[in-house]
């Protein structure tokens, strides 16, 4: 194992997050809020940026795989989400610029960052044997929740106080830096990381593999036992986590009005509580089985969703995000690392493109169900948020059900068609 490779995919990982968490956090109350954009049209934009992946995930995993091109994918996508994510900043610094084009800015940024996922998480299964890779994908989780925790802690002070760059003092001032910092700490992945060299059994599979078409290789990849469960039951339960986590700062705003700082303060348990979440279940599901875990983990989840939307006590508010954000922080280090050990490796890069773009199907379905239940219930107040928060539990139990039909790793149904080196 290249602990250099590791620390540069954990390193990716924590960077990335930076300008993440700070869109998902501020940008979206930028917009919505500060510019008066209607939630539901907010929504689409992950509508849309769902489209765009969807359009294209699975045609340029295909060729990334048939090519073993993977890095070089990476490489150009992420050059595309800086591009895009230094777009969106600048834009939101001039009151004058439009606002459509701040939308369409942050639109593609979060289309790129989706696609870099799709390249990224196959790495986990060349840095990684299998013995150690649900405690591998663990400490990449870890970078990500740290990442996120970074660029609240690094731009907090930037938000309370007075206006450094052009723009008014605030929200504004926290897009560009933390874009400034995801590039400057991702770029070791795409300069330094040395991806394996293809062998030339790997070489004859992409040779053989090249012909077939792309039906072919959907129905091939829905052979896999236990594929096709699990990508049902990621599309059920991540619509609901990602419709949450994209509308939970203008939920907190309406729900609680709470200011800025303590939205921040909130945000850092909850990224603290995901981070140690990770660490620890990536170890559990290393121990215990990875798809039996999947099952505790979403089962509490799907407990905590109506108990968090329903509390209106702020102390209890807070003492159920943090423990439901410690399964939060599993869910993912669980899933990733499960898909390794569930697909062949020639066809790892065409299963993640269908891994993320689940994920992001998925969110054709949540945000307008949620933006549908705020716009259309507006008279009833700040009550409509807990609504379309609880309803998100719905979508979690269909994530449970599907996810009983996933092979255990350990009985020997998970096919691996390539032998592990």
């Amino acid at each position: 194992m290249n602990k250099r490779n590791v620390f540069y995919w954990i390193l990716y990982d924590f960077a990335n997050s930076i300008s993440l968490i700070i869109f998902y956090l501020y940008y979206s109350q930028w917009l919505v809020i500060d510019r008066g954009l209607s939630d539901l049209v907010f929504n689409l934009i992950f509508v849309g940026s769902s489209g765009l992946l969807l359009l294209t995930a699975p045609v340029l995993g295909l060729m990334a795989d048939k090519r073993g091109l993977r890095y070089a994918y990476l490489k150009w996508i992420t050059l595309g989400s800086y591009a895009f994510y230094l777009s969106a900043s600048i834009i939101a610094m001039y009151s004058s610029v439009p606002l459509w084009l701040a939308v369409l800015c942050y639109l593609l940024a979060n289309y790129f960052y989706l696609l870099s996922i799709v390249f990224y998480t196959p790495f986990l299964r060349d840095i990684s044997p299998p013995e150690h890779r649900g405690f591998i994908s663990g400490l990449g989780q870890f970078g990500n929740w740290t990442g996120q925790i970074a660029g609240l802690m690094v731009c907090l002070p930037l938000l309370m106080g007075k206006a450094i760059l052009p723009g008014p003092a605030g929200r504004v001032q926290t897009f560009l830096p933390a874009t400034l910092l995801y590039i400057l700490l991702s770029l070791p992945m795409i300069t330094l990381f040395k991806p394996p060299e293809i062998t030339t059994a790997r070489k004859d599979i992409l040779l053989n593999d090249s012909g077939k078409g792309f039906i072919t290789n959907c129905r091939e990849l829905l052979q896999v036992p236990g594929i096709g469960a699990f990508l049902l039951s990621y599309f059920f339960f991540s619509d609901a986590i990602l419709t949450i986590s994209i509308n939970f700062p203008i939920f907190l705003n309406r729900v609680w009005g709470i200011s800025d700082k303590v939205k921040s303060l909130i945000m850092l348990q909850i990224l603290v509580a995901s981070a140690l979440g990770s660490i620890l279940f990536g170890w559990i599901g290393d121990r215990y089985g990875l798809k039996r875990v999947m099952i505790w983990v979403l089962s509490v989840i799907c407990i905590s969703l109506p108990v968090i939307a329903t509390q209106r006590n702020f102390i209890g508010f807070n003492v159920s995000l943090v423990l439901f954000a410690i399964f939060f922080g599993a869910i993912f280090t669980v899933t990733r690392a499960l898909l390794t050990k569930l697909c062949p490796n020639e066809k790892l890069n065409f299963a993640t493109s269908f891994y993320v773009l689940f994920e992001r199907f998925s969110t054709f379905i949540g945000p307008l169900v949620w933006g549908s239940i705020v716009t259309g219930l507006a008279g009833f107040g700040s009550v409509r948020y807990r609504w379309a928060f609880g309803v998100m539990t719905v979508f979690v139990v269909f994530g449970i059900i599907a996810a009983m039909r996933v092979p255990n790793e350990k009985d020997g149904k998970a096919a691996v068609l390539i032998p592990e080196k």
